[in-house]
């Protein structure tokens, strides 16, 4: 019985072998390539656009970067995109800064050193920038302390920023910024108003920090002036009472001659304790602003 259950087994199919090797692609790094931006930029209205967007159509042929994107701040507009979403990026820029211009906010071209766009919100001048979206590229490592290699997502992104303090809104979950401009807005003059507060806060405890400073010094050289005008009022009331007793010995042994080196010593250390006291001279009181 056991020898014929082992022959069954033996004559049952067999699964063909599995072959472990298995083919990954990985998504490629984007490649440098020249574009005609004119060309991207066919269907754009320029004669409509903001005026500060009117120096886009000045560029010619632009290299995209490592990440696979065109830069446009090199015309002072900071607009970092793919060449599939240029236009896109320039019409949001548009849109941005005529909504922008409504609000009250006002649109700085060249008007700074390195002749970037950026807006001014209640006086906050913020970086304004239009960019994509980038992401590490998957099955492509990095040395160590080195970047990955990213890739465009088609994702658009506007940023306000003044130096690490940024207000920003996405693409999200299908919905384009396009529709939420209004909560754009609204982000980038709730972080003016943050930095004013801030500013405001700073500056209450800078002057308060220079009150204090100018208490603690004022008092310290009222204290200082007091301590000295004791210590020379009780020096020149003992060289007065020491003068007294030296004369006081000396008239023991007959008068003081006027003319004798005791009594020009004596009109001396009295001239001497006149001068440094400081009852001797005039009152006076100099005006402080702090009595307390």
């Amino acid at each position: 019985m056991r020898a014929r259950n082992l022959a069954a087994r033996t004559h049952e199919k067999q699964s063909p072998p599995i072959s472990s090797s298995i083919t990954v692609v990985h998504p490629q790094v984007p490649i440098k390539r020249k574009v005609q931006v004119q060309e991207l930029l066919a269907g754009a209205g320029f004669s409509d656009f903001d005026p500060a967007l009117k120096a886009i159509r000045r560029v010619r042929t632009v290299e995209t970067d490592r990440d696979g994107l065109i830069d446009l701040r090199a015309s002072g507009i900071q607009i970092v995109v793919s060449p599939e979403l240029l236009l896109r990026g320039v019409v949001l820029c548009d849109v941005v800064l005529k909504g922008a211009t409504k609000r009250g906010w006002l649109i700085q071209a060249n008007g700074s050193p390195d002749h970037l766009l950026r807006v001014s919100i209640s006086g906050e001048v913020f970086d304004f920038v239009v960019e994509e979206i980038t992401e590490p590229i998957p099955g492509h490592d990095a040395a160590p302390g080195a970047r990955r290699p990213r890739r465009p997502t088609g994702k658009l992104r506007l940023i306000l920023g003044s130096g690490y303090q940024k207000a920003s809104s996405s693409d999200k979950r299908g919905v384009r910024i396009e529709s939420r401009t209004a909560a754009f807005f609204e982000k980038g003059e709730a972080l003016a108003a943050s930095i004013i507060a801030e500013r405001a806060r700073i500056a209450a405890a800078q002057r308060e920090y220079e009150i204090a400073s100018r208490r603690r010094w004022e008092i310290e050289g009222r204290i200082r002036r007091l301590n000295e005008n004791m210590e020379a009022w009780e020096r020149a009331e003992r060289i007065r009472r020491y003068a007294s007793a030296l004369a006081e010995k000396a008239s023991l042994r007959g008068p003081i001659e006027p003319a004798s080196d005791l009594a020009n010593w004596l009109a001396w250390a009295k001239a001497y304790a006149d001068r440094t006291d400081p009852l001797a001279g005039k009152l006076e009181v100099a005006p402080q602003e702090f009595w307390e």
